[in-house]
């Protein structure tokens, strides 16, 4: 569940789904759980509502874009149950994937930002190139293009990665990462560094490196910043870089060993560009 609000005369609840394929937002009946009516105009998670206090309008916050809907929660003086009233529109888009050049200085990064169909598996599409010494973004060429680029690995010699059902990360023959901010809260993504000495591991709003030292897995970096899901997460041949890509709708690239954030990106549904740095340095496209 994304978010759940009560109606103002307590006999609604409005629930959202926290899903990848599709925002749900339901309105039930508060006695007796019967579902009243399903808004179907969001294509991602819901993360906040509200009602109005009329009852009979509600606010949906959430999709690709972090639009705000708000829509009718009943049909009342001929205006139809779910029609949107008015829509606000962001210009952020997610960032699904992510991956590191195979070349050894460089700081460029590849991006997808169309959801995969399966939110576990690694095949979100790629789009753009962004390079944070130039500072430039360019569409990616081709698939040979891609080939140029390191994404995730699930894989490192007999080691493999598993997400389990409870949310925990199991490595093959090595042992099993739970998280270690918030054992409730399931990973979402996560890789190997190209060393296969450590696993890379991302859930909601929290990123960390863990060793495997005597037999078990310790946490041993935190990567402070992202301030939503993370989706996709990719370490450089040379283990000096990671980045990341999260739901709040920028791509990060950190020092590997250390957790020093280096530079935060955002890319806009217009293909503008804000690169920022943590000690308030910024680049921007033209526009």
């Amino acid at each position: 569940i994304g978010t759940m609000s009560l109606s103002p005369d307590e006999e609604r609840l409005l629930a959202s789904s926290k899903t990848s394929n599709g925002g749900v937002t339901r309105i039930i009946d508060a006695a007796t759980g019967k579902t009243l009516y399903d808004f179907p105009e969001h294509n991602n998670s819901v993360f906040a509502s509200a009602w109005h206090p009329t009852d009979q309008l509600v606010a949906t916050s959430g999709g690709d874009s972090f639009e705000i809907l708000l829509w009718r929660a009943s049909d009342v003086a001929g205006k139809k149950q779910g029609e949107t009233v008015h829509r606000f529109v962001g210009k952020g888009l997610n960032v699904y994937n992510v991956g590191l050049s195979l070349e050894e200085e460089s700081k460029e990064v590849v991006l997808g930002f169309l959801a995969p169909e399966n939110y576990f598996l690694p095949n979100a599409p790629l789009q753009s190139v962004f390079n944070f010494q130039t500072r430039v973004l360019r569409p990616l060429k081709s698939a040979e293009d891609a080939n140029n680029f390191l994404t995730l690995s699930w894989e490192s010699g007999k080691s493999l990665l598993e997400f389990t059902d409870e949310g925990a990360i199991k490595v093959t023959n090595r042992g099993t990462i739970v998280n270690s901010r918030n054992t409730s809260d399931r990973f979402r993504t996560g890789t190997f560094t190209r060393d296969g000495k450590s696993v890379i591991g991302g859930s909601g709003f929290y990123l960390a490196r863990y060793s495997d030292k005597s037999g078990s897995f310790k946490q041993v970096t935190d990567y402070v910043g992202h301030f939503g899901d993370i989706n996709a997460v990719s370490a450089s041949a040379k283990g000096e870089y990671l980045v990341s890509g999260s739901v709040d709708q920028t791509a990060r690239l950190w020092n590997l060993e250390s957790g020093e954030l280096l530079a935060s990106l955002f890319v806009s549904t217009e293909g503008e560009w804000v690169c920022l740095t943590p000690d308030g340095y910024f680049d921007a496209s033209a526009e």
